[in-house]
C-alpha cells in the first residue's frame, strides 16, 4: 500500500467565515503510516447552504480564514486521534448552518482493496466511491455509515479511519477511487442552541494501521481493543430471553437456558437469583402511547385536545419530552396494535430536558422512577424498542437543543435537528453510569437497528423477529447478521420469535437455533402479535421444543461465552464453508457453516499463533463429540490442519482442546481430567450430556477421548457407531472398538429404557419424527466413558427428497428418493399417479433395498393434454405388508404463462432484507392482499447501492414485454423510482431494453419492446433509484415475461 503525500496545487478562498487552527504533536511510537497519513491529510468544508466547498492541508500552527477548527493530532502506542472544532464565526449574520466537514486521508488505489465487512470485499476501481451505507432522514444526501469504521488494504499494510463507538455523529466513511482517498464525513448543524457548546461543533477521527491479512476483522479487532469500557462484557452469565412470562410458571424452566428476564410487573426475583437468571425492569424510554377513547378523531387536532385534558406523569412527559416535526407539531401516527389504540409520539429521555411548572417531569424521570423503584434484586433495566419505531427520524425541537452533548445535523433540506436516537443514546448512557458501579446490567430490544453507536451503554442486546410462516427458514441476511455481532463484539445478542407458532414447528426450530449457533446468538420465543398468547404459556409447545433447547443451548452458550473474536485465525479451503472464531487459547472455539444445499468437505488452516504453546490440539464437536480430522504441524510455524464434512446447511460448533489432560493409572492429573470425573458422575445420576453443563461435556469428553487414545496405545482410537434412525419395537445396537457395558435412551431429557449390554429396544409406542438421545457406556481393561447418538423415529418405508411443490412448462424430469428402514431387506413397487392431463414415465417400477439402503427414483413428467394442470401427483410406494404414500403439488404451465415461472428458472437476487426471500418473485401471486408480508414480495437489502433481480432460462426464450409488480405494504405501494430492464444473449452479453423512471406510486410497470431471444431477464435499480421515501430499497412482488 502507498501513501499519497504532498498538496493540493491550491484551494478556493470564499470566505465562509469560519477559522482553522492545528496543533500538531509528533512521537516516535506513533504508527508510521497512520502518522504519514495524518501528516498529509486534508480537511474541507462544504456549506450547504451556499454550496461552498473548501479546502486545505492543516500545518503545524498555521491558520486559514475558511473555517475555525482546533486540531490535535495525539500519538501513542496503540493509535492516533484527530480532533476537530468547528466554530461558527459568522453567528452574527448566519446563526444556524449545515456544514458537512470531510477528513481526507490520502492513499493510493493501485492494489487496494475495500472491505465491506468481515465477509465481502471489493477491488478498487478508478472511477468509483466505495461506501458501505443505510438510508438516514439526516444528511445531504440521505445515508450514514452502516459501520463506525473503514478500511483499505493492500499487499503489504493497510489503514483503516473511525468514529469513536461513543461519540454518535451523522457520518459517512468512503474510499475514492478518483480521488485516491479514504474520507469521513460528518453532517454538523451549528448554532446557538446548543447552550453546552453554542455555534460550534466537535468531531474526532481514530487512524491506525490493520493487519492486510485479516483486513476488515483486523479493523474491527483493533477498533475493539481501542475501546475496552464500550466492549466489556458485563452479563456474569448469558442465555436465553424470557418475555415478561414469570420463569418459575414454566414447566423445568432449567432445560431452556434462561438468563435474561425482562419483566413488568410479574417477576419471581428469588427463583431468578437461585437460577443466575438477571431481572431487568421493563421500561420504554423513545415513544410514548396514548389511547385514544371512542369518539376522539385521530387527527392532530384530536389527539392535542385529548391531550390537554390530561395531568398524570405521562401526559407531563410528553409535554416536556415530545419529539417535533419542522413545523412545530409533534411527530406522531396513529396506531391500532394489542398493546395500544390510539397515538404514538417519539420521546426524548435525554436527563437534560427542561422541566417546567406545566411540565415538572421530564420522560428520564419517569423511566428513572421505575427502575430506581424496582424490586430488591433487581439487576438492571431493559429499555423496549430502543432503535425501533421513529427513532430513524429528526428531532427538531429547539429547546432540547440545549441539553444536548453531541453537535446536531441536519435533514436533506438543511434545516438543523438532532436525531431522535442520540436522545435515546444520552438516556442509555446516564442509566448504564448509574448501573454500572452497582454491576446492574442495562439490556435493549431492538438494538443495534439503524445506527451503529449502540454497543457503548448496553450489556445485552437483542430485537424480535420473524424468521418466516412459509414452508422454509428465511433468517435476516448473513451481512444483517454479521454486522451485529461485529458490534456487539463479545456482549450477548438474543432473538425473540414473533411468528404464528403454528407455522413454525420442527425442522424450521431446529434450523432457527442451528443458525443461531453460528454466530453465537441465543434464540427464544415471544408471541405471534408481540402480545398475546405467548409462547412461554403454551406448555405443548415448550414440551416439543425442549429437547431442541436441550441439544443446542449448551454449545451456543459455551461459545458465546467464550467470546467472539473478529480475526478467526482460520482458514477454510472451500467458500461454502464459513468459519468463525470464539475465544483464546484453552478456551478456543470454531463454529462451522455450510452455506449450500449439498454435502461440503473442507480443511480448515488453523494460524500456529491461536495454538502456540499449546502442544497438538484435538478437535470435538461440541454436540456429537466427533473428533475432526486433523494433521499436527511437523515443524514450528506450520499449521495445524483440521478436515470437517459438513451436511447441507449444516452449522458445527467445534473446541480446540491442547493435549495437556495425561493419565496416570486411571487417576486424574489435571484439571481437564478433574471435569471427566463430574461428567461422568452426572451422567451416572442419568443426565443425558446435552443437559450437564457444556464445560464438563466439551471439556471432559475430548480429554477423556485423548487420555483412551494415550493408554490403549499405538494410535488405537475410541470409535463407535449406533443408529441414526429407529422403528418402534426395534433394536437399537451400538458396536465399535470398546466394549459397551450399557445403553440408556432418553427422550426430552426423560429416561425411557436402560438395559445393560450394547443394545436396547426402542419403545413401542415411539410416535414418528420423535428425537431420542442413546447413551452408551464403553470401557476397556484401563479407561471408560459414554457416547451420545440422536436417534430419530421413522417409518419402514420413506419417500424423501421432494420439493415442496413442482412448476414446469412442458417436461420435467422428477427425482426422489426410497429408503428400507424396516430392518429386513424389500422387493418393493414404487407407483407415479399423475393428475388428469399429465402422464408419468415409467409410472410403475420395481425396487429392490437391503435394509438400511436408500435409492434414487427418477421418473419424467409430460402432458397428455394441452394446457394448465394444477393438481396433486401421489407416489406410493409398497412392501412386504409396508405400504408408503406421499403427495406433492403440481403444476403445469399454459402457454400464456410468464416465462419467469417454472423450476427450470433460476432467480437470483442482489441481497435480501430481513425476514424477506426471492420465492415470491415468480410465484405467480400478483394481487397480494391479505397474503403475508414475507410470502408477497422480495425486497432488498435497504443499503445505497445497485439492486437487481435476475431470471436465467434453461434455454434462450423469445420475450416481448416485462411487468413488474411492486410491493403492496402497510397499505401504500412501494415502486421503484428509477429501473431498467436488461437481457442476456446467448452469447452471454448483456443489453437494455428500456430504462422507465416515475415517481408516482404505481401497481406495476408493463415494458414492450420488440421480441428479442433472451437466456436472462434482469430487473436493475441504479443508486438511489428506490421509492421516494426510501431510496435505498428496492421492493418487488412479481416479475412477469411474456
Amino acid at each position: 500500500m502507498v501513501l499519497r503525500g504532498g498538496h493540493p496545487p491550491g484551494w478556493a478562498q470564499a470566505g465562509l467565515g469560519v477559522f482553522l487552527a492545528l496543533a500538531s504533536l509528533h512521537a516516535p511510537e506513533l504508527p508510521a503510516a497512520a502518522a504519514d497519513l495524518l501528516e498529509s491529510a486534508q480537511v474541507r468544508v462544504h456549506d450547504v447552504g451556499s454550496g461552498v466547498v473548501e479546502q486545505g492541508v492543516p500545518q503545524g500552527d498555521g491558520s486559514h480564514l475558511f473555517a475555525s477548527l482546533s486540531l490535535a493530532l495525539i500519538a501513542s502506542r496503540e493509535d492516533c486521534r484527530w480532533h476537530g472544532r468547528l466554530i461558527n464565526l459568522a453567528a452574527a449574520t448566519s446563526p444556524e448552518r449545515a456544514v458537512e466537514l470531510s477528513l481526507a486521508l490520502p492513499v493510493a488505489r493501485d492494489g487496494l482493496v475495500w472491505g465491506d465487512d468481515i465477509r465481502r470485499t471489493r477491488a478498487v476501481g478508478a472511477r468509483e466511491v466505495f461506501e458501505n451505507t443505510m438510508p438516514s432522514s439526516a444528511g445531504r444526501e440521505g445515508f450514514v455509515a452502516r459501520y463506525p469504521f473503514a478500511c483499505v488494504w493492500g499487499e503489504t499494510g493497510g489503514i483503516a479511519i473511525a468514529n469513536p463507538i461513543d461519540e454518535p455523529r451523522i457520518l459517512r466513511l468512503a474510499y475514492d477511487g478518483a480521488s485516491q482517498e479514504l474520507r469521513a464525513t460528518w453532517s454538523l448543524g451549528l448554532s446557538p442552541a446548543t447552550a453546552k457548546f453554542p455555534n460550534h461543533a466537535r468531531v474526532e477521527a481514530m487512524v491506525f494501521d490493520i493487519d492486510p491479512a485479516w483486513g476488515f476483522r483486523s479493523a474491527a479487532e483493533r477498533f475493539i481493543a481501542m475501546q475496552p469500557e464500550a466492549f466489556t462484557v458485563r452479563a456474569p452469565r448469558q442465555g436465553i430471553w424470557m418475555p415478561f412470562t414469570q420463569i418459575d410458571r414454566v414447566d423445568r424452566p432449567e432445560d431452556f437456558g434462561f438468563a435474561f428476564h425482562e419483566y413488568h410487573p410479574n417477576v419471581s426475583i428469588a427463583h431468578n437469583e437461585a437460577n443466575s437468571i438477571s431481572s431487568l425492569i421493563y421500561t420504554e424510554p423513545v415513544v410514548h402511547w396514548l389511547n385514544l377513547p371512542p369518539g376522539v378523531e385521530r387527527t392532530y387536532l384530536g389527539y392535542m385536545g385529548h391531550l390537554a385534558t390530561l395531568a398524570d406523569a405521562k401526559a407531563s412527559s410528553l409535554i416536556s419530552s415530545g419529539c417535533f416535526e419542522p413545523n412545530g407539531t409533534f411527530t406522531h401516527g396513529f396506531h391500532v396494535f394489542p398493546w395500544a389504540d390510539g397515538a404514538r409520539t417519539p420521546t426524548n429521555p435525554d436527563p437534560d430536558v427542561a422541566r417546567t411548572p406545566r411540565a415538572p417531569a421530564n420522560r428520564f424521570d419517569e423511566e428513572w422512577a421505575t427502575i430506581s423503584g424496582a424490586p430488591e434484586g433487581n439487576d438492571g433495566a431493559y429499555f423496549d424498542s430502543f432503535e425501533g419505531w421513529e427513532m430513524d427520524r429528526l428531532n427538531h425541537r429547539r429547546d432540547h437543543w440545549a441539553g444536548v452533548d453531541w453537535p446536531l445535523t441536519f435533514d436533506r433540506d438543511g434545516r438543523l435537528a438532532y436525531p431522535n436516537m442520540f436522545h435515546a443514546y444520552e438516556f442509555a448512557r446516564e442509566v448504564a453510569a448509574r448501573l454500572h458501579p452497582a454491576r446492574q446490567l442495562t439490556m435493549a430490544n431492538t438494538a443495534p437497528y439503524r445506527f451503529c453507536w449502540t454497543t457503548a451503554w448496553l450489556d445485552v442486546m437483542g430485537i424480535e423477529t420473524n424468521w418466516g410462516t412459509g414452508e422454509e427458514l428465511n433468517p435476516p441476511p448473513l451481512p444483517e447478521r454479521d454486522w451485529v455481532r461485529t458490534l456487539a463484539g463479545a456482549k450477548p445478542y438474543c432473538y425473540l420469535q414473533n411468528v404464528p407458532f403454528d407455522q413454525f414447528r420442527g425442522a424450521k426450530v431446529e434450523g432457527y437455533f442451528e443458525q443461531c449457533l453460528f454466530h453465537g446468538f441465543f434464540p427464544s420465543f415471544f408471541s405471534h402479535d408481540a402480545a398475546n398468547d405467548p409462547y412461554w404459556e403454551n406448555a405443548a409447545l415448550c414440551n416439543e421444543d425442549r429437547a431442541v433447547f436441550l441439544r443446542f443451548l449448551p454449545a451456543i452458550r459455551r461459545v458465546a461465552e467464550a467470546g467472539w473474536r473478529p480475526v478467526t485465525g482460520v482458514r477454510s479451503d472451500n467458500a461454502a464453508v464459513l468459519v468463525e472464531r470464539f475465544g483464546e487459547r484453552d478456551a478456543l472455539h470454531l463454529t462451522l457453516m455450510n452455506t449450500s444445499g449439498s454435502p461440503q468437505r473442507a480443511s480448515l488452516s488453523v494460524d500456529p499463533a491461536l495454538v502456540t504453546g499449546l502442544g497438538i490440539c484435538s478437535a470435538y464437536d461440541l454436540q456429537t463429540l466427533e473428533m475432526l480430522g486433523q494433521t499436527p504441524p511437523t515443524a514450528p510455524g506450520d499449521a495445524l490442519m483440521l478436515d470437517v464434512e459438513m451436511a447441507p446447511r449444516q452449522v458445527r460448533a467445534v473446541r480446540l482442546l491442547s493435549e495437556a489432560a495425561t493419565f496416570t493409572d486411571g487417576t486424574a492429573a489435571s484439571h481437564e481430567a478433574s471435569l471427566i470425573a463430574r461428567m461422568a458422575s452426572e451422567s451416572h445420576r442419568g443426565h443425558e450430556a446435552e443437559y450437564v453443563e457444556a464445560l464438563w461435556r466439551a471439556a471432559g469428553e475430548a480429554a477423556l477421548v485423548r487420555s483412551l487414545r494415550q493408554q490403549l496405545g499405538d494410535g488405537t482410537e475410541v470409535t463407535l457407531q449406533g443408529p441414526r434412525t429407529g422403528l418402534p419395537g426395534q433394536t437399537l445396537r451400538v458396536t465399535g472398538s470398546v466394549s459397551v457395558s450399557d445403553v440408556t435412551l432418553f427422550l426430552a431429557g426423560r429416561e425411557v429404557a436402560h438395559a445393560e449390554g450394547d443394545s436396547l429396544a426402542m419403545p413401542a409406542g415411539a410416535a414418528r419424527g420423535d428425537v431420542f438421545q442413546l447413551r452408551a457406556q464403553f470401557s476397556s481393561s484401563r479407561a471408560h466413558g459414554v457416547r451420545f447418538f440422536t436417534v430419530r423415529v421413522a417409518s419402514p418405508l420413506e419417500i424423501s427428497g421432494l420439493p415442496r411443490r413442482v412448476v414446469y412448462r412442458d417436461e420435467r424430469a422428477l427425482t426422489f428418493e426410497v429408503q428400507n428402514n424396516s430392518g429386513e431387506p424389500q422387493d418393493m413397487a414404487v407407483t407415479v399417479t399423475p393428475p388428469a392431463g399429465l402422464i408419468a414415465e415409467p409410472a410403475a417400477a420395481p425396487l429392490s433395498l437391503a435394509a438400511g439402503e436408500r435409492q434414487s427414483v427418477v421418473t419424467l413428467l409430460a402432458a397428455d393434454a394441452p394446457g394448465e394442470v394444477s393438481a396433486e401427483l401421489v407416489i406410493t410406494v409398497r412392501g412386504a405388508g409396508l405400504r408408503a404414500e406421499v403427495s406433492v403439488p403440481v403444476h403445469r404451465l399454459g402457454p400464456e404463462a410468464s416465462l419467469t415461472r417454472g423450476d427450470d428458472v433460476v432467480v437470483e437476487v442482489d441481497s435480501v432484507f430481513g425476514g424477506y426471500s426471492a420465492r415470491p418473485l415468480n410465484d405467480g401471486v400478483t394481487d397480494t392482499r391479505g397474503v403475508a408480508w414475507d410470502e408477497a414480495a422480495w425486497a432488498a437489502a435497504e443499503a445505497m447501492a445497485p439492486h437487481a433481480a435476475t431470471f436465467t432460462f434453461p434455454s434462450p426464450r423469445l420475450i416481448r414485454e416485462v411487468t413488474v409488480w411492486w410491493a403492496l405494504d402497510g397499505g401504500r405501494l412501494w415502486s421503484s423510482r428509477q429501473f431498467r430492464v436488461d437481457v442476456q444473449r446467448g452469447d452471454g452479453t448483456w443489453v437494455t431494453l428500456a430504462e422507465r423512471e416515475d415517481s408516482a406510486p404505481r401497481e406495476r410497470d408493463v415494458v414492450a419492446f420488440d421480441p428479442v431471444p433472451a437466456l436472462a431477464v434482469r430487473i436493475l435499480q441504479p443508486t438511489g433509484g428506490g421509492p421516494p421515501e426510501r431510496p435505498g430499497i428496492m421492493w418487488i412482488s412479481e416479475v412477469e415475461a411474456r
